[in-house]
């Protein structure tokens, strides 16, 4: 909720709780408008009723509340109204003019100035440099995948070119042998080893065109 204008963000939320949702507003701001946006923040408390029944102050619970709404507490300059919801008109009149007397102190503390376009136009630039990283990152991570399942694929037709190497060797032996059966009965045993020799220099040199 923006009040009057540009001159203020204020953040409703109720008292006992400031859920992840919230906080995600919070950055959503923050992201969007810059850091600077939390000059112009006012955190308004709701629910002021349940802390008076209980004998607190608002000080109080802002003292023991969680250390995220305590960070945004700091980045606001501690900047807090709290809202009563039970309260008659006059009170609601009351709690709406010390509102407006704290916006008018911040815009003081601000110099009088607005959240202005070449704030949010900074803004928007840092925005963009954010975005960029983010795609940049994600994409390193998709060629990252990518290459990953290439050295996959590729150990996978290695490991599988291996095996019919292996499965062609066997073979090719198998060759041999009855090759060398037939020449050992056709030659005699002199020529057989020549023979042999010349097989083996041939297995050899089929297994190095494989390897290659």
């Amino acid at each position: 909720m923006i009040l009057p204008g540009p001159h203020a963000v204020v953040l409703v939320t109720r008292i006992g709780r400031f859920t992840k949702e919230e906080q995600d507003t919070v950055q959503h701001f923050a992201d969007h408008f810059g850091e600077g946006v939390f000059r112009y923040m006012i955190i308004l408390f709701t629910g002021k009723d349940d802390l008076d029944q209980e004998n607190v102050a608002i000080e109080q619970f802002v003292v023991d509340s969680t250390a995220a709404l305590k960070g945004l507490l700091h980045k606001c300059n501690n900047r807090f109204i709290a809202f009563d919801n039970k309260s008659d008109k006059v009170n609601k009149e009351k709690q709406s003019e010390k509102l407006l007397h704290l916006i008018n102190e911040m815009l003081m503390g601000n110099g009088g100035h607005f959240f202005t376009n070449e704030m949010l136009l900074e803004a928007e630039s840092i925005l963009q440099i954010k975005m960029m990283r983010i795609s940049e990152e994600e994409e390193d991570k998709r060629n990252e995948e990518l290459n990953r399942t290439k050295r996959k694929e590729r150990r996978k037709m290695r490991k599988e070119l291996d095996r019919r190497i292996i499965e062609t060797d066997e073979l090719y032996c198998l060759k041999l042998t009855k090759e060398w059966e037939i020449e050992d009965k056709k030659f005699g045993r002199r020529n057989l080893e020549s023979e042999k020799e010349r097989l083996r220099r041939e297995l050899r040199e089929t297994r190095r065109k494989f390897n290659h």
